[in-house]
This record gives C-alpha cells, sequence and structure tokens, in this order.
C-alpha cells in the first residue's frame, strides 16, 4: 500500500522545507567569535604546592613550594613556616 501526496500538498512541503533552510542559513550566518581570551589573568591564578592539605584549624602541611606557589602562600596569610 504507498500513499500518494497531492500535487498541491508537495508543493507546500517544499515551501515548508525551503522556508526552514533559510531560516537555519540565517541563524548560522548570525554568530562570529572574534578572540578567545583566558578568564583570568594567568599571573593571578594561584596554584597550591605540591601534597598541600589543611591538618587542622590553621595548620597545613606540603612539599617544598615552588615559584609559582608562592602567591598562593601570601593569601593564606601565613605566621610562620617551619
Amino acid at each position: 500500500m504507498q500513499l500518494e501526496i497531492s500535487p498541491r500538498q508537495r508543493s507546500q512541503q517544499q515551501k515548508e522545507e525551503e522556508g526552514e533552510h533559510q531560516q537555519r542559513a540565517g541563524e548560522e550566518a548570525v554568530g562570529a567569535v572574534f578572540s578567545i581570551e583566558p578568564w583570568v589573568d594567568a599571573a593571578a591564578v594561584l596554584v597550591p604546592p605540591l601534597n598541600f592539605a589543611e591538618v587542622n584549624d590553621g595548620i597545613f602541611r606540603s612539599g617544598f613550594p615552588a615559584a609559582d606557589n608562592f602567591a598562593f602562600l601570601l593569601s593564606l596569610k601565613l605566621r610562620s613556616i617551619v
């Protein structure tokens, strides 16, 4: 059993498909990416030292800090480092 589509219905479907295609084409042409920038300054990123953890309230432990870790350690406002 095969369904017949009248010429009027066929032309209406073609018009709808063309309208959808034109709409999609318009949507695709609307936006563009001009540049991608980091959210934060790379120098402002706080990187904890290797094996960093809080042992107790206000007492921390870590491996030997590298130069990248000093900003993080300063943000803790530590009184002494052993």
